[in-house]
């Protein structure tokens, strides 16, 4: 899986500014008892096709933080 060096990140742009860039991105609902209570995403400023494993992963990652929305 390919990381991101944050330290070399421009920190002059804002969030808004990175939205406007994202080249590459996956999201996932997060559900609980068949009601949406948010997405989870990842966003990458470059082109970035995510293989299947990355996404199994997110699945799990969702799947995750879905059972800790009611606790």
């Amino acid at each position: 899986m390919e990381t991101t060096d944050l330290s070399r990140c421009d920190r002059s742009m804002n969030y808004l500014d990175f939205l406007r860039k994202v080249e590459g991105s996956i999201a996932a609902p997060l559900m609980l008892n068949g009601q949406l209570h948010g997405i989870f995403g990842i966003a990458k400023p470059v082109p970035y096709e995510f293989t299947p494993e990355e996404e199994e992963t997110l699945i799990k990652i969702k799947e995750a933080i879905s059972g800790k929305i009611a606790s």
